[in-house]
């Protein structure tokens, strides 16, 4: 079973990716990957569009993830 790391690495980018394609990425089942992103967005990790059933990282996430690279 994948990590919260290795959810949160993906969406590094800070594209919009959607459900499927995180899904896919993370193998985790619908309703788990739903629980886990509603997680991350109910304490503003992610942005959440339930409309379009997508995801990104929030832009105060993604710049905590670029200065952190920049450390190593």
């Amino acid at each position: 079973m994948p990590t919260l790391d290795e959810f949160l690495e993906f969406l590094k980018d800070g594209k919009w990716h959607t459900l499927e394609e995180i899904n896919k990425e993370v193998g985790l089942t619908e309703d788990k990957l739903e629980e886990v992103i509603g997680f991350f967005a109910e304490y503003k990790f992610v942005q959440l569009d339930r409309k379009r059933r997508r995801a990104k990282l929030t832009p105060s996430v993604l710049e905590f993830f670029t200065k952190t690279r920049q450390i190593h």
